[in-house]
């Protein structure tokens, strides 16, 4: 009787987790990056004057997209 509780808890689980699994339906054409920054720790990060993001974290990000 364990063992078969054991088992119809498993497989509820399962069945409650697949309602979560969701496929992807879009592709993108090309590889799109979200990135979040905090600008205002030099050197690493800041707007110049004519406020556009510029630091070392900016060209790190910029090398690797």
């Amino acid at each position: 009787m364990k063992k078969f509780i054991t088992f119809l808890s498993v497989i509820s689980s399962l069945i409650f987790l697949s309602f979560f699994v969701k496929p992807q339906l879009v592709h993108a054409d090309e590889k799109t990056y979200t990135i979040a920054t905090d600008v205002t720790f030099p050197p690493f990060e800041y707007a110049n004057d004519s406020n556009k993001y510029v630091g070392i974290d900016i060209d790190l990000m910029n090398a690797i997209a």
